[in-house]
């Protein structure tokens, strides 16, 4: 499967988001007439956050990972807690592969 275009992502002036080497990631337009233009720019924002989103989610689930390792095989609790949150993780992150 192709990499998504490395970050960090930016929002232009125009409120577009470009890669740190000036390549266009996305055009974004007026498609919703209803939404403010302060909702807009946060989506935007949330957008442009979306690679280094996707590295603290794989770097949060590789602690994990090592953390659940190291658990005493008797804190059940504390086991299935950390094995729910690293599958809910791991789907996260293959949604955003778009795998």
């Amino acid at each position: 499967m192709t990499k998504h275009t490395p970050g960090p992502w930016y929002v232009n002036p125009d409120n577009n988001i470009k890669s740190s080497d000036g390549q266009t990631i996305a055009l974004l337009y007026r498609a919703n007439v209803t939404m403010s233009v302060r909702e807009e720019l946060k989506n935007a924002a949330l957008l442009a956050a979306a690679p280094e989103l996707l590295w603290a989610l794989e770097t949060s689930t590789q602690l994990l990972e090592r953390e659940l390792m190291a658990m005493d095989p008797n804190a059940t609790y504390a086991i299935d807690s950390l094995t729910f949150q690293i599958n809910h993780n791991k789907s996260l992150m293959a949604k955003a592969k778009g795998e």
